[in-house]
Formats: C-alpha cells, sequence, structure tokens
C-alpha cells in the first residue's frame, strides 16, 4: 500500500528498511528486521524531495504570465492521482474550466517551450503535443507527488494560499458569496437564527458515460465552492439522470451521485431521487408485451395496457414484467441511498425526514405509467400519495416540507401532469415547495390553495437541463441548475447556467426586478 502499486518503490523502501537495521548483504537465511514503511518513507521523502523539488516548482510556477495562473500546478496534482501517470491537458482543462485562459495558453506551444527552458524536465515528462497528454513514467517521481505538502508546495511556487479539497484538488479561486446590502440588512435584522441550509436540485442530467459524469462534477464542485458552499444539507434529482437507462449509463451516474456525497459531507439519507421518462427500460417495457390474437386473451383488455397493431392482434402487457423497467434505477437508488426502492407504483412514494436540517423531502414517480408506446402519460398515483400522506408525522416548528417529480404542471407539451388536483393535497398536508424538470428550462410558479394573505401556497421551482446534449437544450435556455439557500424567513433560490459545454458556471440572470431594472440570478421566496 505505501508503494502506491508499484514495484519499484516496494524493493526501494524494503531497501531503506534493511539498510536501517543495518542489514546489507544477502542474509543465508531469512531474518526478521523491526523497520516498516513508516520508518523509512520520511527519509525517501527528503532523498527525493532533493531529486525532484527544483524541477516540479519550475513546472508548477511556468505559467507565470497569463491570468489566472494555476495550470502547472493543478496538472502535477492530477498527475499524482492517476493510476496511469498520464493526464490529458483538455481534460484537464474541463475539471478546471475557471483556468480555461491558463491552460490555453500551455496549448499554444508554451507547454513545449517550458520543456526547452528548464532541460531536467525531460527526463521527468514527456508532453505529446499532438494527443495533449503529459505523461510521468519515473515511478519514484510519483511517490514524490503523491507525499507533496501541495499548499506548502503552491505557496512556494508562487501561487500564493491555495487550500486543496482531498477529492477536488486545488480550489481556484477561493471567492466567498457575495451578499446585497439588503441581504446583509436582513440577517442584521433578524438577528441570531439558525444557520442557512443549503438544498442542491438537479434535473435532466442526461449521463452517458463515466468521463461525461467526471467532468459534470468538477465543473459543479468548482461553482459551489466559488459560491463559499463547502457542505450540502440535501440533493434532490428531480428525474432523468441517464439518457437511455443503460447499465453504463446508470454506473455513470452513480459515479457523480458518490462524487458529490464525497466532496460536500452528503450523506445517503439526504439524497432524494425520484425517476423521469428517460430513466424508464424501454427494453425491459419493451419485451413485457406479449403478441396474441385478440381472442386469445381472456377477460376484456384495459386501455393503456395493449397496443392495436389490427383489429384481431394485439400486444399485451404483463404487469409483473413490465414494473421491471424501473429495476436499472432501482438498482441505483441502493446503491446510492442503501435502501431498496419499490417496483410496485402505490409504493414509490418515498418520505426523507431531515430534522437536523429542518427538511421534509417527498418524491414521487411521475413516469409510472410511461413506455415508448405512451411517453406522454405523465401522472402521479393517487395511492401512492395517499400511502406517504399517512406516513407523514406531525408537522414539526419550523420544518420546510418539499415535494420532487419529473414532469411539470404547467407546460405547452403533451408530456405534463394534466390532473392538479393533488397539489391540494400538498398544501393541506403543509408542503411549501415544489421541485420538478423535464422541460429543460428554468421556471417559477405558484399555486395557491388558500386566497388569503399568509394563505396555504405551493411555490413550483423548476430545474433546467443539467447535462442534455446541446441538441435538446431549448432555444435561449443553456444548461442550468438551481441553489435552495433556506433561512428562517425566506428561500433564497440561486440559478446558475452554463452556456458552452466546456466552459464554466455562471450566474443565471434572468428574474425580472421590475422596469428599469437589471434582472437578478436569484429570486426569493418568503416563508
Amino acid at each position: 500500500m505505501a508503494a502506491g502499486g508499484s514495484f519499484f518503490i516496494a524493493q526501494l523502501l524494503c531497501n531503506r528498511a534493511a539498510a536501517q537495521a543495518g542489514v546489507f548483504e544477502t542474509q543465508a537465511s531469512t531474518i526478521e528486521i523491526e523497520r516498516g514503511p513508516a520508518d523509512v518513507i520520511a527519509a525517501i521523502r527528503d532523498e527525493l524531495a532533493a531529486r525532484y523539488r527544483s524541477p516540479m516548482l519550475h513546472f508548477a510556477a511556468f505559467d507565470v504570465e497569463p491570468p489566472p495562473r494555476g495550470a502547472g500546478l493543478s496538472l502535477l496534482w492530477l498527475l499524482a492521482r492517476s493510476p496511469e501517470g498520464f493526464v490529458s491537458l483538455r481534460e484537464a482543462r474541463l475539471r478546471f474550466p475557471n483556468l480555461g485562459s491558463a491552460f490555453d495558453w500551455f496549448l499554444q506551444s508554451n507547454l513545449t517551450r517550458c520543456f526547452e527552458q528548464y532541460p531536467e524536465l525531460r527526463d521527468l515528462l514527456y508532453f505529446n503535443r499532438a494527443t495533449g497528454t503529459l505523461t510521468m513514467e519515473d515511478p519514484q517521481l510519483k511517490f514524490y507527488l503523491r507525499a507533496v505538502d501541495w499548499p506548502e508546495f503552491a505557496e512556494t511556487s508562487g501561487h500564493g494560499h491555495v487550500e486543496f479539497h482531498p477529492a477536488d484538488g486545488p480550489l481556484w479561486p477561493l471567492v466567498s458569496q457575495a451578499r446585497s446590502p439588503e441581504g446583509e440588512a436582513r440577517e442584521l435584522k433578524k438577528g441570531a437564527e439558525p444557520p442557512a441550509r443549503r438544498l442542491l436540485h438537479l434535473s435532466d442530467l442526461h449521463f452517458g458515460t463515466a468521463d461525461q459524469a467526471t467532468i459534470a462534477y468538477s465543473q459543479l464542485a468548482t461553482d459551489l465552492r466559488q459560491q463559499g458552499v463547502e457542505r450540502l444539507d440535501a440533493l434532490v434529482v428531480s428525474g432523468d439522470l441517464v439518457n437511455r437507462a443503460t447499465a453504463a449509463e446508470y454506473a455513470a451516474a452513480g459515479l457523480f451521485l458518490e462524487q458529490i456525497k464525497s466532496g460536500f459531507g452528503l450523506k445517503a439519507q439526504a439524497v432524494v431521487l425520484v425517476p423521469g421518462n428517460h430513466d424508464v427500460s424501454w427494453t425491459s417495457a419493451d419485451s413485457a408485451y406479449r403478441l396474441m390474437k385478440r381472442s386469445q386473451h381472456p377477460g376484456e383488455l384495459v386501455p393503456g395496457t395493449f397496443i392495436e397493431h389490427t383489429p384481431e392482434i394485439v400486444e399485451v402487457r404483463e404487469e409483473e414484467a413490465y414494473r421491471q423497467r424501473f429495476a436499472p434505477f432501482a438498482e441505483l437508488y441502493d446503491r446510492v441511498k442503501g435502501e431498496p426502492y419499490p417496483l410496485a407504483y402505490d409504493e414509490q412514494a418515498t418520505i426523507t425526514s431531515l430534522p437536523e436540517a429542518g427538511l421534509c423531502i417527498l418524491g414521487l414517480n411521475s413516469a409510472w405509467e410511461i413506455d415508448r408506446h405512451f411517453p406522454d402519460r405523465a401522472s402521479i398515483d393517487m395511492k401512492a400519495l395517499a400511502r406517504a400522506l399517512q406516513q407523514l408525522p406531525a408537522l414539526a416548528a419550523g420544518e420546510l416540507r418539499i415535494a420532487t417529480f419529473h414532469h411539470p404542471i404547467h407546460s405547452h407539451e403533451d408530456s405534463r401532469l394534466r390532473d392538479h388536483g393533488f397539489l391540494q393535497q400538498l398544501a393541506v398536508a403543509g408542503f411549501r415547495l415544489l421541485l420538478h424538470g423535464h422541460v429543460h428550462r428554468p421556471d417559477a410558479a405558484a399555486f395557491h390553495y388558500d386566497r388569503t394573505v399568509g394563505g396555504r401556497r405551493l411555490d413550483i421551482v423548476t430545474a433546467g437541463t443539467f447535462g442534455a446534449p446541446v441538441r435538446e437544450w431549448r432555444p435561449g435556455y443553456p444548461l442550468q441548475y438551481n441553489l435552495l439557500v433556506i433561512r428562517q424567513h425566506e428561500i433564497v433560490v440561486e440559478t446558475r447556467c452554463r452556456h458552452e459545454v466546456t466552459g464554466a458556471w455562471e450566474p443565471d440572470a434572468r428574474w425580472l426586478q421590475g422596469p428599469g431594472k437589471d434582472p437578478l440570478p436569484r429570486y426569493v421566496i418568503e416563508r
């Protein structure tokens, strides 16, 4: 383990341990020495530092000309953690999007110039300009980089004080979330109140590959930390985690969710997942239909449970097999949360209670009647809702109740929730927010149950698509996500957008404030 999988380093550690124990030649028989890796690593680290520290500092400090700096240091950090010992500069650029100009500067012959200016680097690193990859073949160099004190190394190489996250690496730059004077005044007026809670709302991820998920997490993590977010209290993904419900896509989505959990101190219980229409396995749904003569079917054919090819020939679905179209989603749910997701429709209403955060989140499956033949049949199973509402405890003081599902309440598309009666039940049960996606554009609306000042109402928060292919973007609506900052008397919905697949997240200033005023990248919901 100490050798990091390198046979050469293992030999080196054993050699130094034997030397410290006074064993300098082959023994006639096996002897035991009371030395282990911990006893010799420090000495080896100092020995390797004398050889590698100076050229590595030169490499880290080379991007001194273009602002922002940090590409060289980031590449060394990635190399230290690469099992294969190489890193693509283009992928590194995606991982650290706010250093894009520095990586572009490197790729414009300047990394080649770095090797020309410091010839000692040629024996340690190899840059393939054609493929844009940087390779490290020396196992001792990798051992050295793995043991580097990165904050100290960053400061010595002229980058100032930079914090390093265990999973995400250097945080470029550390920018605190700005607050408006009005926000400052509100905080002072309220005095000591419970700390703000942060809920991340994502929708329509449409992940296809593990690389896509890793890059998406890196870009998201960078943006959250620039907003001063180091931990999350809850994560809600309102459907369409994947694109075609394949095993590889669900593996990518699982990787992304695990990275968020690890990077932002999020426990499994605080992750809320609901399926969307793309999370349904159409392959499993198709295999559940049986072709037969209408005359061979016993009993009456229920509309919506069969496909008519001719007046005599139909395909009839077998209900138990048909429910298996949610099995891939259920496997991901179990892997991420450590608890099963039921395949019975009347049980597909999950309650996530987070009393320490003052949150209770109800997850509903609005895609439970959808397949390839009925793609627009969105609805809420009333038996599932009734079961969940009966299980809800009494509303606690200060508790915020949130419901989430995939499909919209209002939309020009056919794929929407047409029966809105269930909203009345949610309002009566004390729910305050609805979170959904599907439409690939952010939106905000409200449902009023009581037509009185301060009466019961549901604010509807819509997230745009977090990762759909460009061809599926709505005109004028880029990639998007929501960060909900929940305070005692208000909920601030921070909206973020990304206009380029390879770009960085930025404020999504689209919420109008009145004539002559600039739109803002946030809106406030009074509690």
